[in-house]
């Protein structure tokens, strides 16, 4: 007991929060589908400036891209194609490497 005060039994410490889940492993199929929502989510800000952004494809963890319009050739595409990377590699849970293609 301490000195001059009562005693107070103290409560156990709450339990640690569990570790944030992985994310499920999704199929390349879904992963595809992913990245298109993910690219056109951002579609009004290619726009906006006077571009584009397309899928093309995309084979294990390359992720290849169509730049149209002002876009194609900007100063600023590879900052452009470096944010959709993060947003692909932080959707998936894995990373990926967004690049610019000719489109066939």
């Amino acid at each position: 007991m301490p000195e001059g005060g009562l005693a107070v039994a103290e409560k156990p410490a709450a339990p640690a929060a569990p570790a944030p889940a992985a994310p499920a492993a999704l199929s390349p199929a879904k992963e595809a589908i992913a990245a298109a929502r993910i690219i056109e989510e951002l579609r009004p800000v290619f726009r906006r400036d006077g571009g584009d952004v397309e899928l093309v494809d995309m084979e294990g963890s390359l992720v290849l891209v169509h730049l149209t319009g002002a876009c194609s050739g900007c100063q600023l595409a590879a900052q452009t194609l470096g944010g959709i990377q993060k947003k692909i590699s932080d959707a998936l849970g894995r990373p990926v490497r967004v690049m610019p293609v000719a489109k066939t």
